[in-house]
């Protein structure tokens, strides 16, 4: 490594410790030595519960015959989030959460005039109309809400000679066609294509998992065998009324019926498959304000690529602090619409087509102290849109203290309607794309 360019990273790490550098050329940032990016391990995070206003879930709750005391818990995080009154705190004991909501229809493609509706979220959890929500983990206990669910019934067949196993499964989750979000490049004319020729399914953003382990997502049944897995669907799933081809050709789209397809022996192991598209909704920009998630785990949503985020955060002054996300296959992991708001200490890794999206109206956001890591992960094309972090238009930005490593694509790009945005302090490495585009 260049001298100058190791100089930059001990000037970092300096300003980020507070004190010597360490190592020297290759020094790993996840060291010891090296500085906290992200957040602590999922579990690990302890705050206080207060005394009063507190609504309780955990997995021995019941949504039906429970009143959110800490004896008598709800069932699911939703249930509490949609009771809670304003300026009070959901407490979540440790355990996994299987829970989230799909894209109904209609997501449009506004680029080719179509109407911008988007008629969203069905079942997802939603923070209603409430000032001052606060959701967190119990002290100390673990926490994941899963957009998975556990696969089986699975029976084996021979195809080309190969032997496969299928089982049947409903998604509660829609694809959008590679060709509604292409688009022409106003100031160049040339056609921009989202998905690239080596990546061509990308927007296909079910997700399979052996013993957590995700399986590669190929585009024909041929193509099955170890390590990889196809869907067979059939029928179409949507509230657009138009005829079955403009829901191809122009809406998201999902199968009435539809079968995973794998090249590997289930038996002795937990298939998993990606149900449902969005974790959490919070409201939007005009609606209420102060919402703040910490010390949780998300994982495992098929987010439609169109989704604002499997994470749609849109309430002004949100804070997320110590918060997992991760494996988030098509779109956003994270999404900002609203302004005043500050991810702190948050790791946001593996997510389709980026990790954080801010939103057309976050001014002030702050991300700091944070990690990005191996975001774009689907290999959409980066050109347009893909990588770690994006907005698109925001006042005030700050970015400082975060590390974004191996992004598959650009880390940070703040578009040409991002004004007056603050830089410093960051780490990047090994990011196929450039590290910093201000336009």
């Amino acid at each position: 490594m260049p001298s100058f360019i190791w100089d930059a990273i001990a000037s970092t790490y300096r300003d980020l410790q507070g004190g010597s550098t360490p190592g020297g050329p290759g020094t790993d940032p996840e060291s010891t030595e090296a500085p906290q990016f992200g957040s602590v391990p999922v579990g690990a995070a302890s705050y206080a519960v207060p005394t009063s206003n507190v609504t309780w879930v955990a997995t021995t709750g019941n949504d039906t015959s429970g009143t959110g005391s800490s004896a008598a818990p709800y069932r699911t995080v939703g249930r509490a989030l949609s009771v809670a009154p304003a300026n009070s705190t959901v407490v979540v004991r440790g355990g996994v959460y299987e829970e989230g909501g799909k894209t109904t229809a209609e997501v449009p493609n506004a680029q080719k005039g179509r109407p911008n509706t988007n008629n969203e979220l069905g079942k997802a959890p939603s923070v209603a109309v409430r000032d001052n929500i606060t959701l967190q983990n119990a002290p100390g206990e673990e926490v994941w809400i899963d957009g998975s669910v556990a696969v089986t019934g699975w029976t084996s067949s021979v195809v080309s000679g190969k032997t496969v196993w299928r089982a049947p499964y409903v998604q509660e989750s829609y694809r959008v066609p590679s060709q509604n979000l292409d688009y022409t490049d106003p100031t160049s004319n040339k056609y921009v294509p989202f998905c690239v020729v080596e990546s061509p399914i990308a927007h296909w953003h079910e997700m399979c998992l052996r013993d957590g382990v995700p399986l590669e997502q190929v585009a024909t049944l041929a193509e099955v065998g170890p390590g990889k897995f196809y869907v067979e669907g059939t029928g179409y799933a949507s509230k657009f009324a138009g005829p079955k081809t403009e829901q191809v050709s122009g809406y998201a789209y999902g199968f009435t019926s539809s079968a995973y397809v794998i090249g590997d022996n289930p038996n002795g192991h937990e298939i998993r498959i990606s149900r449902y598209s969005r974790a959490l909704n919070c409201g939007s920009a005009s609606s209420a304000t102060q919402f703040t998630l910490r010390g949780i785990g998300f994982r495992r949503y098929a987010s439609c690529l169109l989704d604002s985020g499997s994470l749609n955060l849109s309430r002004s002054n949100t804070t997320l602090e110590n918060v997992v996300v991760e494996d988030v296959s098509g779109g956003p992991g994270v999404y900002i619409g609203g302004s005043d708001s500050r991810i702190n200490k948050c790791t946001i890794r593996r997510c389709g087509i980026m990790g954080l999206e801010l939103g057309t109206v976050a001014d002030n956001p702050i991300v700091e102290n944070s990690r990005f890591t191996e975001n774009n992960y689907r290999l959409f094309n980066y050109g347009p849109w893909g990588g770690a972090i994006k907005g698109g238009r925001a006042e005030g930005a700050i970015v400082r203290k975060n590390w974004f490593d191996s992004t598959l694509g650009h880390a940070l790009w703040f578009d040409e309607c991002v004004i007056k945005a603050t830089i410093h302090g960051n780490l990047f490495t090994k990011n196929w794309g450039i590290g910093v585009i201000y336009e």
